[in-house]
């Protein structure tokens, strides 16, 4: 059985509201990737993809917590889409004060831990998290 998805109508909202932003900013079109890939959109210029993206939306403000935390799996993709095609993947997260974004790279994990969402009662949702230091995001 497929595992079921999560993602709200206010999720996809804030979603497209960002991929507006990033297709502004970043003078490209971003496609929405099926969820096997791992990244969430494919950032294309005349036809061409020339970045990955995955977005991540947070209820609360950048500095509450020390650092962010994603997916191992999402990241270790991320690296791995770089390598083998030569074009950057970045982790895009939007807090409620700041929107910002980091290239996904080997060293850019500060540190690993278990964790994840506690309150679906989904065993799937605790894996091995990368912990990114705020201080490497960029604002959009």
């Amino acid at each position: 059985m497929a595992r079921q998805t999560y993602e709200s109508a206010s999720d996809r909202a804030v979603e497209e509201a960002v991929r507006s932003e990033l297709e502004g900013r970043w003078k490209c079109s971003l496609h929405k990737l099926p969820r096997a890939h791992y990244m969430d959109w494919a950032a294309c210029r005349n036809g061409k993809v020339v970045s990955f993206v995955e977005l991540k939306a947070r209820n609360n403000e950048m500095q509450k917590y020390p650092d962010f935390f994603v997916s191992q799996m999402k990241w270790l993709h991320g690296i791995e889409m770089q390598r083998v095609f030569d074009i950057p993947a970045f982790l895009v997260v939007k807090w409620t004060d700041y929107t910002g974004y980091v290239k996904m790279t080997a060293n850019g994990v500060n540190y690993m831990s278990m964790g994840g969402r506690i309150d679906r009662g989904d065993w799937q949702d605790q894996e091995v998290m990368v912990h990114i230091p705020l201080k490497d995001f960029t604002r959009l």
